[in-house]
């Protein structure tokens, strides 16, 4: 997803703070991809199905009707822990650090370290701060 699709998903309330944030952590170098911005209740209730016992045939009834990719048995997996994200209110961004070769890179631990620093400048939390299993470390919001 482009930054400019992006920021355009997002509550008003919050672009300029996440565009004070991309536009630092661009001229610091920093390469990374935006996954995901405001999402629909379809897509939240899909991803919240994952991991609680439903075949991943079912489940991907949900991901096609929502549009998304399919996915295989391994992926059926408990992804979030909620029927509330704040990316419902267009107040989150999913970011994934990109590797010299384009390719996203979850485990870039420095550039996720970077990236927190500059959005925390700008008033947005990391959810790679958070305890346990709610750790999320593409995850950006402001509440």
């Amino acid at each position: 997803m482009t930054k400019d699709k992006a920021l355009a998903e997002l509550d008003q309330k919050v672009m300029l703070n996440f565009k004070g944030f991309l536009d630092e952590a661009d001229a610091a170098g920093i390469r990374y991809t935006i996954t995901e911005a405001r999402r629909t209740m379809l897509t939240q209730v899909c991803y919240f199905l994952g991991g609680r016992g439903m075949t991943t045939a079912d489940i991907n009834l949900c991901r096609k009707a929502a549009g998304l990719y399919l996915w295989a048995d391994s992926e059926n997996r408990e992804i979030t822990w909620t029927l509330d994200s704040i990316h419902l209110r267009g107040r989150a961004m999913d970011i994934v650090p990109l590797d010299s070769q384009g390719k996203t890179n979850y485990n870039d631990a420095e550039a996720y370290r970077k990236l927190a620093e500059i959005a925390a400048k700008h008033g947005i939390e990391w959810g790679g701060n958070w305890p346990g299993k709610k750790r999320d470390g593409p995850h950006f919001q402001i509440v």
